[in-house]
């Protein structure tokens, strides 16, 4: 994610969200932002194929630990693909929507095959 912010400013020599939502970014470098911001949040919100931290971090982690990543930080990068990657890198989005419907959809068919109950 650092590595598509600052890209970004390099870009724009902006950070500011108001003036980022103005600017059209080129397809290719939407694409590319898209895929390095997009990957952190797929190790943050444990995607399919990234997820096998998450029960590790939850057993290792103090009760207070496991409640605030639960809570809040799982959801906050829910919340930064909604906020940056929905509306700045539009046309990106709209060109890897296929690839998340296809990882969210391998994610419950492995939910649903790996359940023994």
């Amino acid at each position: 994610m650092l590595l598509g912010v600052a890209t970004i400013f390099s870009v724009t020599g902006t950070t500011e969200y108001d003036k980022l939502f103005n600017i059209i970014f080129s397809v290719d470098l939407q694409s590319i932002l898209w895929i390095a911001i997009f990957a952190s949040v797929m190790v943050k919100t444990p995607v399919f194929p990234i997820h096998t931290w998450l029960p590790v971090v939850h057993s290792e982690s103090p009760l207070s630990g496991s409640i605030l990543l639960a809570g809040v930080i799982l959801k906050l990068a829910i919340y930064s693909c909604i906020r940056i990657l929905i509306p700045i890198l539009n046309e990106g989005t709209i060109l890897y929507t296929p690839l998340i419907f296809v990882m969210m959809q391998s994610s419950g068919l492995q939910c649903a095959l790996l359940n023994t109950n």
